[in-house]
């Protein structure tokens, strides 16, 4: 069996959200999320630069190109702010790794669990993936916490796994199979 990777990014809707391809006019969004410490804490340093928002938005449209990943943009029905992303990465198998972030004046809505709902449904629905993996620093209990709530399962605890910020840090694997999705 193989997945089947969309040839046209496909756009996803639920009753708040429009998950999106991002374009050029998101690099503001991007940046705002990107650039903040609170936001990235867990993942990468602060970006400082609106280029670099530029070069991240180009790196999300290469990989969905290169069939290796589709990120997309989170956006508020109610007003078209893009308010931050969800990936999917493809990995080797019919597996692929979930990654997301939201703008913090977002958090604490049910935003995120939504989107990434939608997104992990689209992975088994429509390109036929098997698993879906996701990994977090066990100190991002925030993301911990949202994972076990969309009905990851902790596959694990790797003791000072990510270098990350100078110094090694615990890292949970979570992953979520198909045949345990609703």
């Amino acid at each position: 069996m193989t997945i089947n990777f969309p040839g046209e990014f496909p756009s996803l809707e639920t009753e708040r959200l429009l998950l999106r391809q991002l374009s050029k006019e998101d690099n503001k969004a991007v940046f705002n999320n990107f650039s903040d410490e609170d936001v990235v804490r867990y993942i990468m340093q602060p970006i400082t630069t609106i280029e670099a928002a530029d070069e991240f938005i180009k790196a999300f449209d290469d990989e969905f190109t290169r069939k290796e990943a589709l990120t997309w943009g989170i956006v508020l029905k109610s007003d078209n702010t893009c308010i931050g992303t969800c990936s999917l990465m493809i990995k080797p198998g019919m597996n692929a790794e979930l990654g997301f972030d939201l703008a913090k004046t977002h958090w604490n809505k049910g935003l995120m669990s939504e989107a990434v709902r939608a997104v992990v449904d689209y992975g088994f629905q429509q390109i036929g993936l098997a698993k879906i993996e996701a990994h977090t620093l066990l100190l991002n209990s925030r993301s911990v916490h949202l994972l076990k709530r969309v009905k990851f399962q902790v596959d694990g605890i790797l003791r000072e796994n990510c270098f990350f910020n100078g110094r090694f840090w615990d890292e949970v694997h979570f992953s979520l199979q198909k045949k345990d999705w609703t």
